[in-house]
């Protein structure tokens, strides 16, 4: 806090011809200053304030859980997440989740890096952070991040070349999360956000017969989640391959027949910004521009003990179809 310092006082004296006497006052000098507080030089952030929604969530028999793809912020698609959350305040699920690669960090990849690129991340964090804190307030639903492979680039980026810096904390704070993962960046643990960490062993269970997880590989001809679950006897739901899915497989149980899905609602990311969609290069560096078959819906799945009914709700130019009715953002 400013104010002034008192830095020098004296004496002046005086002769009234009046009153015939002498009279003394005190004068005074001052300069600027500064009190030096405990917070000067390391301030601690804002805390993000969320103002639960005013709606009264729906009475239902089942849980319902919402999915949505890879958002790769920076290169997120303001408007697809702007109608994802259209669909989030309308719907009002029990569970948000975020599959993976919500953070591209793109300048921690292998392709060749571009100027545009450089001093994005923290853009990156503050949007990401913005947005989840928005989903909390519009549903107060629980929120859940997966750990993609593009969210792991800044820990095995440093792990290569310093890995103690990964895990480096503030003085005495044994229980806290190292400064420079993700988490602690997002300020995931102020949000209430469940942050699912371990890519690509991570798993979450949302009933013992539906798990969700990134995803580790994309079936270049053919159907990405058709392969993930003929090798699972549960359902699963999954993204990273940014095309929007949603299948099914019957198999024998026992004496029983199981019929299973496997659901990938697509990508948030704008396809014309993303390095892997317009910028890959070839081996003398030249842009060789793509159109990937990506798509993007948001998941919906209701889901109790016994069963679980997938859905994706697709977004158009038109705006996000959500059953029989189109949102316009």
């Amino acid at each position: 806090m400013s104010e002034r310092k008192l830095t020098k006082e004296w004496e002046v004296s005086a002769f009234d011809r009046v009153n015939n006497e002498w009279t003394t006052t005190m004068n005074h000098a001052y300069e600027p200053h500064v009190e030096i507080g405990e917070d000067l030089f390391t301030r601690q952030a804002v805390p993000t304030i969320i103002r639960p929604t005013k709606r009264i969530k729906p009475t239902r028999e089942c849980s319902t859980t919402m999915f949505i793809g890879d958002t790769q912020f920076p290169f997120q698609d303001d408007r697809a997440l702007s109608l994802a959350r259209i669909a989030i305040q309308e719907i009002q699920p029990d569970t948000v989740v975020f599959v993976g690669d919500d953070l591209d960090m793109p300048t921690f990849s292998t392709f060749a890096q571009r100027s545009e690129w450089n001093s994005t991340l923290q853009g990156a964090l503050d949007g990401l952070h913005e947005y989840i804190a928005q989903i909390k307030a519009d549903s107060g639903a629980e929120v859940i991040k997966h750990e993609g492979n593009h969210d792991f680039r800044l820990e095995r980026q440093i792990r290569q070349y310093n890995g103690d810096l990964l895990g480096l904390r503030r003085a005495n704070a044994h229980h806290e999360l190292g400064v420079l993962t993700v988490g602690y960046l997002l300020r995931l643990e102020e949000l209430g956000v469940i942050h699912v960490t371990g890519y690509p062993n991570a798993e979450y269970w949302h009933e013992d017969h539906l798990k969700s997880f990134h995803g580790k590989y994309t079936v270049a001809d053919g159907s990405t989640m058709a392969r993930v679950i003929s090798k699972s006897t549960v359902s699963c739901v999954q993204g990273h391959s940014h095309r929007a899915e949603l299948v099914y497989r019957t198999f024998q149980d026992g004496r029983n027949q199981r019929t299973i899905f496997g659901l990938n609602p697509g990508t948030m990311c704008d396809f014309s910004k993303t390095p892997s969609g317009e910028f890959a290069t070839d081996e003398r560096g030249n842009i060789t521009t793509q159109r990937p078959n990506w798509q993007q819906t948001v998941g919906l799945v209701y889901h109790n003990a016994e069963m679980a009914s997938p859905h994706l709700l697709p977004i158009t130019a038109e705006g996000i179809q959500i059953f029989d009715k189109t949102y316009r953002s």
